[in-house]
């Protein structure tokens, strides 16, 4: 796949046409340029189609030669190994734009963007130095005493805090600071909430870079999930002298094929924790060497604990 100029975000998109377009469209109503929706073709994670988010005009001259990737997977299908690029499930999503997975994406491409506009701020900043040395010059060391006092050692935290409700030294508030120093380490939500929070933060920038440096790794949180299961029991020839005992001896089967035929893993990484029978219709009979045998049809859901891949923010 070929990338145009002025492409801040390339998205590949695992998933059908509708699926590419319905997230195209939820991009553009949140205030993205997005480009049309590429046909299928191949690319160095397999075959996907090619969305591209559009450098903004702030943005547009510090877009890279070779934009940053975004894999967004509608399947829920398991990749052979973790690529090296932030990867983003949109399995359960169905066009909601307060959904969380979209809003984690809309996250790391408006960080993309951030990045972007820093690097042309610092870009611009170099025509007037070169024009006007003294004055620039002047405002640069200006700066760089704020920055200085502001960081003056045994006054701190307060001297900072002072310094970041006054708009000083680069130094962010008291609400920011708590903020920042109390995030979650390695969470990319959190630092999705802190520019969401601060926009034009001290901390903005650094929690932009760090949401673009996202790697997927497995959560360390065990997180459940359940598959439906059917099955039928087939009534023993040995009979037990009541009826009850007979269901329930066919309810304890049901369980036992269960756990040893219907709930099987799906991989090393799902672990099966539980499994709930709804027993539906008994087929009891009268067993050949006496007393009461049971069938059983049966509903349930199969509980595994698993891991699923999220993104970790360094």
């Amino acid at each position: 796949m070929t990338t145009p100029p002025g492409i801040a975000q390339r998205l590949f998109v695992f998933g059908t046409d509708a699926q590419a377009q319905m997230l195209a469209e939820s991009l553009v109503a949140e205030g993205l340029s997005v480009s049309p929706v590429g046909e299928e073709a191949g690319s160095p994670w397999g075959r996907a189609r090619l969305l591209c988010v559009l450098a903004d005009g702030k943005a547009a001259a510090a877009a890279a030669d070779e934009p940053p990737a975004i894999l967004i997977r509608f399947g829920a299908e398991k990749a052979d190994s973790a690529p090296p690029v932030p990867t983003v499930r949109l399995a359960r999503w169905r066009g909601a734009r307060d959904n969380r997975d979209f809003r984690d994406l809309l996250a790391q491409i408006r960080a993309t963007l951030a990045i972007q506009r820093r690097r042309k701020r610092r870009f611009l900043r170099l025509i007037p130095l070169a024009m006007i040395p003294a004055i620039l010059g002047f405002w640069a060391n200006l700066f760089g005493v704020q920055r200085e006092v502001c960081s003056i050692g045994g006054l701190q935290p307060n001297l900072s805090d002072i310094c970041g409700s006054l708009g000083l030294g680069g130094k962010p508030t008291y609400e920011e600071r708590i903020a920042w120093e109390g995030r979650p380490r390695g969470s990319c939500p959190a630092l999705s909430a802190h520019i969401a929070r601060f926009p034009e933060g001290a901390y903005a920038d650094d929690a932009a870079i760090l949401l673009a440096a996202a790697v997927p790794r497995r959560s360390e949180t065990p997180v459940q999930v359940s598959r439906p299961i059917t099955g039928y029991v087939r009534a023993p020839l040995a009979g037990t002298p009541a009826e009850a005992s007979a269901r329930r001896a066919a309810l304890a089967a049901a369980d036992r094929d269960a756990r040893e035929m219907l709930c099987i893993p799906r991989d090393d990484d799902e672990r099966l924790v539980g499994v709930r029978i709804e027993p539906g219709a008994y087929d009891c009979r009268s067993a050949a060497g006496g007393g009461r045998s049971c069938g059983l049809n049966f509903r349930g859901q199969c509980v595994f604990d698993t891991h699923p891949p999220v993104n970790h923010c360094p």
